[in-house]
């Protein structure tokens, strides 16, 4: 079986891994840029927010807090055209959105420790039916809501790279989760 974890190398944000990661993911700096991002961005996370993560039992570790301070709240749409010719859509918002209710996160928190190794993770990004957790190291799991599958990334920028644009960086790795890892509710 396939336990899609990459390194465990401890990550602490600072300006030279925001500059190294928008070196990286140049097309995804520009859509958060266009969003209201700002090298310095410094906003509070809402209040709402870390008191319903609490009740759940996530509680965010200075990397989390240091992501969410300079990203969250940004909204990402991007369009794009399928192979018909038909425009798509892609989004992501970074904070807590209704993935984690569809999920029933509260319910199944063990399930989701369980898939990341460790309880110390902290709900990051949305986008459509997927939930990202960034892990202490950086690292994300994102988890489909009905717990079908998950993927992994190196760290947010991946990751959103990967939610927005379908590109999947070097450390990128997506899978089917077996029925043993899905809350029974969700084991058709």
């Amino acid at each position: 079986m396939s336990h899609c974890r990459p390194g465990n190398a401890r990550f602490v944000m600072t300006s030279l891994n925001i500059e190294s990661a928008q070196q990286d993911h140049l097309r995804l700096f520009e859509c958060l840029r266009a969003a209201g991002w700002s090298e310095g961005r410094n906003v509070p996370i809402p209040d709402d927010w870390l008191e319903s993560m609490a009740d759940i039992g996530f509680f965010p570790d200075d990397y989390q807090e240091k992501f969410l301070r300079s990203f969250g709240g940004l909204r990402v749409r991007v369009q794009d055209v399928n192979r018909r010719g038909k425009p798509t859509y892609a989004e992501v918002f970074v904070g807590i959105g209704d993935q984690l209710d569809l999920m029933d996160a509260q319910d199944h928190l063990g399930y989701i420790q369980r898939l990341a190794g460790t309880a110390d993770l902290f709900p990051v990004i949305m986008s459509g039916g997927n939930a990202v957790f960034a892990l202490k190291d950086a690292r994300c799991l994102a988890i489909e809501v009905s717990f079908r599958g998950c993927a992994w990334a190196s760290d947010p920028f991946e990751m959103m790279d990967w939610l927005l644009f379908k590109v999947r960086g070097p450390k990128f790795d997506l899978r089917v989760l077996t029925m043993e890892e899905r809350p029974p509710i969700f084991r058709w």
